[in-house]
C-alpha cells in the first residue's frame, strides 16, 4: 500500500506497520520457538503423551513462517523464489499439524484422515520443490487457501471432538478455535482488500499461543497426578 502525504500523516501509520510486521511478529516467533522447546523437552521425558511432540511440531512451523514474514534478506544464499516457496510449505504443513496436536489433546485418533493429510503434504512438498517459477503464484495461492480450508475445517468442527472426548481441555481448545476462527476470517478479507482494516493476528497470536500453552500445563498436570495416584495405590 502506497501512502502519499506529510510526515505528519505518514508516520503514525508507518509506526502500526512496524509494530505489526516486526516487533508483534518477532515477539511471537520468540514466544513459540521458546513453548516448542519446552513441549519438545516435555514429550522427550514423557513420550506417552504424544500431544506435547506434536504441538511443538507446530510450534517450530509457525516459527518457519514468522522468520519468512520478518526477515529483510533470504538467509544462506537463498533466493526470494526460494524463500516464498518454503514459506508456503511451512504454513501447509503448519496446518495439518495443528490438527494432530489438537486431535491428540482430545486423545482421538482418525487414521484414514491422518494419512490422507500426510499424503497431502507429499504432493506439497514436491510442487514446493520442482513447481515452474511461472506457475509459482498460483501454487503459492491454492496452497495458502488449502491451508486455511484445513485449519478452518478443523476449528469449525473441533468443538464436536471435544463434546466426543468430555475433557476439560479439548473444551478450553475449542474456545482459542473459535477466536481463530474469526481472526482468519478477518485477515484474510484484509489479505484480500475486501475490507480496509489492520490485521489482528499479530496481536491475537501470542495470547492465543499462551492460553494453549496454559491447556498444555493443565493436561501436564493432570498426567502428573494421574501417575501419583497410582504410585499411591501401589504403595497401600
Amino acid at each position: 500500500q502506497l501512502l502519499l502525504g506529510t510526515a505528519n500523516e505518514v508516520m503514525p501509520k508507518y509506526h502500526t506497520f512496524w509494530q505489526q510486521k516486526r516487533v508483534l511478529m518477532f515477539f511471537n516467533l520468540v514466544f513459540s520457538l521458546t513453548l516448542g522447546l519446552v513441549a519438545f523437552l516435555v514429550w522427550v521425558f514423557h513420550r506417552k503423551d504424544s500431544v506435547f511432540g506434536w504441538f511443538s511440531l507446530t510450534s517450530f512451523a509457525w516459527v518457519m513462517v514468522m522468520s519468512n514474514v520478518i526477515m529483510l534478506n533470504p538467509p544462506f544464499g537463498l533466493t526470494t523464489l526460494q524463500i516464498a516457496r518454503i514459506s508456503s510449505f511451512c504454513f501447509f504443513i503448519y496446518s495439518v499439524l495443528s490438527c494432530f496436536y489438537a486431535w491428540r489433546l482430545a486423545r482421538q485418533h482418525f487414521p484414514r484422515l491422518e494419512k490422507a493429510l500426510f499424503i497431502l503434504s507429499f504432493f506439497v512438498f514436491i510442487a514446493a520443490i520442482f513447481i515452474p517459477n511461472n506457475l509459482l503464484t498460483a501454487f503459492i495461492t491454492s496452497s495458502f487457501f488449502a491451508s486455511l480450508f484445513i485449519l478452518l475445517i478443523n476449528f469449525t468442527f473441533y468443538p464436536f471432538i471435544a463434546y466426543r472426548a468430555k475433557l476439560l481441555e479439548p473444551y478450553l481448545l475449542s474456545f482459542v478455535f473459535i477466536v481463530f476462527i474469526i481472526v482468519s476470517v478477518h485477515d484474510t478479507l484484509v489479505i484480500m482488500r475486501t475490507i480496509q482494516d489492520v490485521s489482528w493476528m499479530p496481536y491475537t497470536a501470542p495470547l492465543s499461543t499462551l492460553f494453549i500453552a496454559i491447556i498444555l500445563a493443565m493436561r501436564l498436570a493432570t498426567n502428573i497426578r494421574r501417575i501419583e495416584r497410582f504410585n499411591k495405590t501401589l504403595e497401600e
